[in-house]
């Protein structure tokens, strides 16, 4: 075998690899898990009607499982790195804060806690397709002034959706 068919044969099994791992037709929007809540949030503080609002509590309710997927992660990494008293609880500070045995146990765990928060969430929104097609419409169509981070955030959703209708008409 030479060089190209090598080269080739390895970059078939990327692109299957990475077929498997998306899936053919599958219409996803991603925010990082530091995201989730404040995205949340937003959107249900937006007033929408009609179908637009039942796309926004589909999303909505997408989003806050995986905010629970990401605390629950966050809980072990916790349970992994934090002082634990007797019971084997982690334990905090009066003001809540962690507590630690080593002050490698504390970097250790702020760079496993900080990784988590960055990584992007991967919402599947295949099956509520047309929903979300009239939620960017209602969030296109909204007449409030947005500043700051609630602008912020009407632009990363906006752009999200926007790109799942992109993606949804090359497939």
């Amino acid at each position: 075998m030479d060089d190209k068919t090598e080269m080739k044969s390895g970059t078939i099994k990327d692109l299957i690899k990475d077929i498997q791992n998306k899936g053919v037709g599958e219409m996803i929007i991603e925010f990082k898990n530091q995201e989730l809540q404040i995205v949340g949030i937003f959107l249900r503080e937006l007033g929408l009607k009609g179908k637009e609002s039942r796309a926004r509590t589909l999303l909505c309710k997408r989003l806050e499982d995986k905010l629970k997927d990401y605390i629950a992660e966050l809980g072990e990494i916790q349970k992994e790195y934090a002082k634990k008293d007797d019971v084997g609880n982690v334990m905090t500070s009066e003001g809540s804060a962690l507590l630690f045995e080593t002050e490698e146990d504390e970097r250790v765990y702020y760079t496993e806690a900080n990784r988590l928060a960055e990584e992007e969430a991967v919402i599947d929104c295949t099956e509520v397709m047309a929903k979300m097609k009239s939620l960017l419409a209602g969030l296109e169509n909204l007449d409030v002034e947005l500043k700051g981070n609630d602008a912020a955030i009407y632009d990363a959703v906006c752009e999200q959706l926007e790109n799942l209708q992109t993606e949804e008409e090359e497939n």
